[in-house]
């Protein structure tokens, strides 16, 4: 029987070492893209398109990615994300018109649609199942490094080096990934590329489980939506009190440690004990996070609630991505995947969106109280409504 240990070395060279250098130049970009925005036009509504344009080009492509997976294979899918996102950043060092920068937002995004789900769809064929969770949790453990130090080397180079050659260097750290992905990933076709039976087709699927899958999405969705909530409310409420752009990077950063910290003990715990001893408890911290947020009045305060907020994230890690693994029918893996990304990747783009509406016309503290009360039903799928995925080989 195939080791933990034998699990990580199989995906080390395949996925884990591409996956840092994508981590790296893509957090990189969340904060590089909008902020060059800013610089070419001292616009914030221009930076603010750029971003929105990224996350629709996540959104739009989801699911077809799922197809061209089932029918090219994972392998040249990632790999043409690689190359897709490489290229997005040799053109923004290149040209500089601010319609084309505006237009490259969409490719961006397709790229990290199509490399999260290729990705996941890889590591669910290569690693064995009672493994998923500590595979899954190490991934996350990747994409939270490069979360915590992408954007900032990417601020230090722009600021040293300026943007261009900033991104160049992002490229081009894109296609040392790509290299090793080339030579050490199995050129792997999902189950889903044959001819699949119509009895499990993904419409014949998910309405055969249609209470579960309804519970799940709606988890999955409020999950995400609060992670992003997270990362709007806290510089808001920071800001709020007074705190300075860098102090308020301080606690995040503080709060982002202790959330990478937790990465692979819960990894553990999803494989030994159950999906829902992540989910639960991460979904109960946020909440209470959430709701402490608009009485952190002082400094110290602040950095207990985000730091408390960081270990939310940290208990879930993985989490969302997992249970869709779960619950993915074997024959049609990869258009459920598909599906399944589009749901929590909306509740990342709902997030924002809901917070920023409220805020504007209700205040901060109904905001908080809005977003805990989506997380409050969420908390209750999950304990009473959600069945356990946990599944041995």
């Amino acid at each position: 029987m195939m080791s933990v240990a034998q699990s990580h070395k199989n995906l080390f060279f395949p996925i884990y070492t591409p996956s840092l250098f994508m981590g790296l130049s893509n957090q990189g970009m969340s904060i590089l893209y909008p902020l060059y925005a800013l610089y070419l036009t001292s616009d914030p509504a221009f930076a603010a398109l750029v971003a929105g344009l990224r996350a629709f080009g996540v959104m739009l492509f989801e699911i077809p990615a799922g197809y061209l997976a089932s029918k090219l294979g994972n392998k040249k899918m990632l790999l043409s994300a690689l190359i897709l996102s490489a290229g997005t950043m040799f053109g923004l060092a290149l040209i500089d018109t601010l319609l084309f920068i505006a237009l490259l937002a969409i490719p961006q995004g397709a790229a990290s649609a199509i490399w999260f789900l290729s990705r996941q769809s890889y590591i669910s064929d290569v690693a064995k199942r009672s493994h998923w969770g500590r595979t899954i949790a190490l991934m996350a453990g990747i994409n939270r490094a490069g979360a915590l130090f992408g954007p900032f080397l990417g601020g230090l180079g722009a600021t040293f080096f300026g943007y261009q050659i900033t991104f160049l260097i992002g490229g081009l750290l894109i296609l040392i990934g790509f290299i090793f992905l080339a030579i050490f990933a199995e050129n792997i076709y999902p189950k889903d590329s044959l001819v699949v039976d119509k009895k499990l087709s993904l419409k014949n699927v998910i309405a055969d489980n249609q209470k579960t899958f309804s519970y799940a999405s709606f988890i999955a969705l409020s999950i995400q939506l609060l992670r992003a909530a997270r990362q709007l409310l806290v510089p808001i409420f920071g800001n709020a009190i007074g705190l300075s752009a860098g102090t308020i990077g301080a606690v995040y950063a503080l709060a982002s440690l202790i959330d990478m910290s937790l990465f692979y003990p819960v990894g553990i715990i999803v494989d030994k004990y159950g999906r829902k001893w992540s989910a639960a408890p991460s979904i109960l911290v946020f909440i209470i996070g959430i709701m402490l947020l608009p009485f952190a009045e002082n400094l110290m305060l602040f950095i207990l609630v985000t730091c408390l907020l960081g270990l939310a994230n940290g208990l879930g890690t993985g989490i969302v991505m997992l249970i869709g693994m779960d619950l993915a029918p074997p024959n049609n893996k990869n258009s459920f995947l598909a599906l399944w990304r589009l749901i929590g990747d909306f509740g990342g783009f709902a997030g924002p969106v809901i917070a920023s509406f409220f805020a504007n016309s209700m205040g901060l503290l109904f905001v908080s109280t809005t977003v805990a009360s989506v997380g409050f039903i969420a908390l209750i799928f999950t304990i009473f409504l959600l069945p356990e995925t946990l599944h041995a080989d």
